[in-house]
């Protein structure tokens, strides 16, 4: 039967042309034809033709699965609908890639990445070399307290230079340098350097021996700034997921939404070709006056169908357009969205369920951000448990130093090595109890148990999600089946009963009656076929592997933690 439906052609058959309102083509098309049983093709003709080609001809590709569906060769091609709008086709893959590049959701999430990694450079910086630089200057007078002063009033002049460089090690050693050079001037006899030029280079070490020691403690801040860079690009990831699993489900409802106002138009024909084959046959005398009522009534219940249908093929475009942001980009308003990608007849669905569960375990962004958390709740927990000791610091330094009455003799001193001093200490400093590091350290156990809970939880979530996507793609796939059976069913119904309305034992309201059937059969089986590409977009979504299997995962999402 399918191969049949490829061979027909839509233009053929006027009465399936969309009627927008009583003055368009196609009405006057409907009421121009000639009356007969020939006057349109069998029912199940027009009832394949409009599932199998809802708008137009398909191409090959456009029986191309979502994941390998090409965009159009031209993204703005357009062309008029009966109204004089301009139509915009959209492919699957393209709307999926406009809506990575410009959804305003997906763009905000971007920018955390670039915020959280200030916070990574913040966190190496604690260990980058820091210089330290001084100058001073000044002139003091004072009077003689002591004849071993050499001077009844006490004059003096000073200037200072300190140069130095310190650095913290990741192991907790703090290294400092020190250059400094002095100028002393004063009026007391008693020296025998004046004016005195001094000069000292030192090297000082700190090692903590208890707090603040080791790699793992001094390197924490920097693995929890990397890992909350990691948590950012995870929830980037997941926000594009969630925009492109909207978007192509918005896609489907949008083919649905179009599919629907077809079937209406169709159903509608096929009332006003009722409706006038039983005027006929009452002025023929061969059916009764109430049955023309029951026709007229029948069509303007479709009309209304009609317009209720396209308000919700209009609603299904403003969402894809924002989703898209083609109004933005592009400057399309008016003219509506035609979806030329078709859902797979046939569709190759894995419904393996531990299969499922390795691939959610291994790329889902929420659960990949909680081990990261759960990462950095051991880092905090071990900083913590470092910090309920004392300070106890091992100190060292070691210096040269020189003086004469010129700076050049001062630094020829110093670097003669004769001159030196060194130093070897313990330094201690602890706050009375240690109670502000045992309290952090008990809120951070409480805090890493909390999270091993949620964690949990997360697993237990995601495996329930994921069974459940499972069991409903299952269900859609059964569910083509069986609409499609109905389906059948129903037609064969209709062209029966309209066999024996022609010989006058059928009325027209049982042949509407079946119409409804069959229209209801037809929308339950383009659902189905819907059905099972969302179903099959919410399960790629809770495995985490929408973006990889369509083709569109935006660079930074791609970028490892």
């Amino acid at each position: 039967m399918h191969k049949y439906f490829r061979t027909l052609v839509r233009k053929e058959t006027p009465a399936l042309q969309p009627v927008r309102d009583r003055d368009s083509p196609a009405r006057r098309a409907l009421e121009a034809r000639p009356r007969g049983r020939s006057a349109a093709p069998p029912t199940w003709v027009l009832a394949g033709l409009f599932f199998f080609f809802p708008a137009g001809i398909l191409r090959p590709e456009e029986m191309a699965t979502p994941d390998t569906a090409a965009a159009p060769a031209s993204v703005s091609a357009q062309s008029a609908d009966p109204v004089g709008l301009s139509l915009r086709e959209l492919s699957l893959r393209e709307a999926l890639l406009l809506a990575m590049r410009n959804n305003l959701r997906v763009r905000a999430a971007s920018l955390s990445p670039e915020i959280v990694r200030d916070e990574v450079e913040q966190a190496q910086a604690a260990f980058d070399a820091v210089l330290t630089g001084s100058f001073q200057r000044g002139d003091s007078k004072t009077p003689a307290t002591s004849v071993l002063e050499g001077a009844a009033v006490r004059e003096a002049e000073m200037a200072n230079l300190d140069l130095g460089v310190r650095r913290k090690m990741a192991s907790g050693v703090t290294l400092r340098t020190d250059w400094k050079s002095a100028r002393s001037d004063t009026n007391s006899s008693f020296l025998t350097v004046d004016p005195a030029y001094t000069s000292d280079l030192g090297v000082s070490v700190v090692q903590p021996l208890l707090q603040g020691r080791g790699t793992a403690v001094n390197r924490g801040p920097l693995r929890m700034a990397e890992n909350r860079l990691g948590i950012s690009r995870l929830e980037f990831r997941r926000q594009a997921i969630s925009v492109a699993a909207a978007t192509e489900k918005t896609y489907w409802d949008l083919v649905a939404a179009r599919d629907q106002l077809q079937f209406q138009e169709m159903a509608l024909g096929q009332a006003r070709q009722l409706l006038q084959n039983t005027r006929d046959r009452v002025q023929a005398g061969v059916q009764a006056d109430r049955d023309v009522v029951q026709a007229e009534a029948e069509v303007s219940s479709r009309e209304e169908g009609i317009l209720l249908a396209q308000q919700a093929s209009e609603d299904t475009e403003d969402r894809l357009r924002s989703l898209t942001r083609l109004v933005e980009i592009e400057g399309h308003r008016g003219g509506p969205l035609v979806p030329i990608t078709r859902p797979p007849l046939e569709p190759v669905v894995s419904l393996d369920p531990e299969a499922a569960l390795q691939r959610a375990f291994a790329h889902r962004a929420d659960y990949l951000s909680a081990r990261l958390d759960l990462e950095n709740r051991d880092i905090a927990l071990l900083m913590a448990r470092n910090s309920r000791y004392p300070q106890l610091d091992l100190t060292g330094s070691f210096g040269l130093n020189g003086v004469s009455t010129n700076p050049g003799n001062a630094l020829d001193s110093l670097a003669s090595t004769d001159f030196y001093d060194w130093t070897v200490g313990v330094s201690v400093e602890m706050p009375w109890g240690l109670r502000s590091g045992r309290s952090a350290w008990k809120r951070r156990e409480a805090e890493k148990a909390q999270a091993l809970i949620l964690f949990k939880q997360l697993e237990e979530d995601i495996t329930l999600e994921v069974r459940g996507a499972i069991r409903a793609a299952g269900t859609a796939l059964k569910r083509i089946r069986a609409t499609e059976t109905a389906r059948r069913l129903q037609l064969v119904k209709l062209e029966t009963e309209q066999e024996l309305l022609k010989v006058g034992r059928s009325t027209a309201h049982d042949v509407l009656e079946f119409q409804v059937d069959l229209l209801r059969a037809e929308v339950f089986y383009v659902r189905a076929v819907l059905d099972v590409q969302k179903a099959m977009v919410n399960l790629e979504e809770a495995q985490g592997t929408l973006l990889g299997s369509r083709g569109v995962e935006p660079e930074s999402a791609a970028s490892p933690p």
